[in-house]
């Protein structure tokens, strides 16, 4: 697929009409570069989701809900051991694993009890319908908790995909730093933003500064950016290609001239002309 296709499929899944100006402005002014389907196109296209497909898939929600009720579980099972007899427990708790139908059952014996007229029986049925409040609200809390950590952690990936993409399609990195989708660029590019005791903003993508994250990191009294960050991941990590420039001359010997200064000379610049001497 042409790397223009590849950005254009990106754009649209994104919400970009594919008639905007700037988009078809910026596709006009990429190369005609062919990415490979299998190593690039489709770890892209397959991995990368946008946040209305994540709430639409089954298998996100299933398992970002799973992690809100387990909590909720453990307080739902602490209110039914107070309710319920040791056989009646057992009894429901292997006919009723949901944690719907464990609330649903607090809520019928809750009815239960505010239609009794034993003293017992309606101090019980404050405790209960405490409980139930208390368990409802945790759920609510746990939930919005939930949705807030799946919105960062998409943030988080969609970032760090984006900035991969820009180094798997760079000419001027090695193959070596391309490999695995560029994962390892953005792992090494973690370390270096870590070591200058930096925080990326997923947001905003700037760089704040760990100890207090409401402040910009500044080195060399400039703002850090991601780019220069990932340049200096790059250079120090040798992922860019050295340059073909033309090989040092070697130094000419003519006979009977006086020696040149040896110590101005490199290693292999020494053993030449002493093989050019002899």
């Amino acid at each position: 697929m042409l790397l223009k296709e590849l950005f254009k499929t990106l754009a649209i899944r994104a919400g970009v009409p594919e008639t905007d100006a700037k988009l078809v402005e910026t596709i006009d002014a990429l190369p005609e570069l062919d990415v490979d389907d299998d190593i690039i196109v489709k770890p892209i296209t397959g991995n990368l989701i946008t946040e209305s497909e994540a709430q639409n898939r089954p298998e996100i929600k299933k398992v970002f809900t799973a992690q809100a009720l387990n909590g909720i579980d453990a307080q739902v099972d602490a209110v039914l051991a107070d309710l319920f007899e040791g056989p009646e427990l057992e009894s429901f708790k292997t006919d009723n694993k949901a944690t719907s139908k464990k609330i649903a059952k607090l809520v019928a014996r809750a009815k239960e009890l505010k239609s009794s007229s034993k003293p017992a029986d309606q101090t019980e049925l404050n405790k209960t319908i405490t409980q139930l409040n208390e368990t409802i609200d945790k759920l609510k809390t746990d939930h919005e908790g939930v949705v807030t950590t799946l919105r960062s952690q998409y943030d988080e990936k969609l970032y760090f995909n984006s900035l991969a993409n820009k180094v798997i399609v760079r000419p001027d990195v090695v193959d070596y730093a391309k490999a695995k989708e560029g994962k390892r660029v953005i792992a090494d590019l973690q370390e270096t933003i870590e070591s200058v005791g930096g925080v990326l903003d997923f947001k905003t993508g700037k760089i704040m500064q760990k100890a207090e994250p409401e402040m910009q990191l500044f080195i060399g009294n400039k703002g850090a950016t991601i780019d220069t960050l990932l340049e200096k991941t790059l250079v120090e990590n040798e992922y860019l290609k050295k340059s073909d420039g033309p090989a040092p001359a070697a130094p000419v010997v003519v006979p009977g001239a006086p020696p040149a200064d040896q110590s101005q000379l490199s290693e292999a610049q020494r053993k030449n002309s002493a093989r050019l001497a002899s």
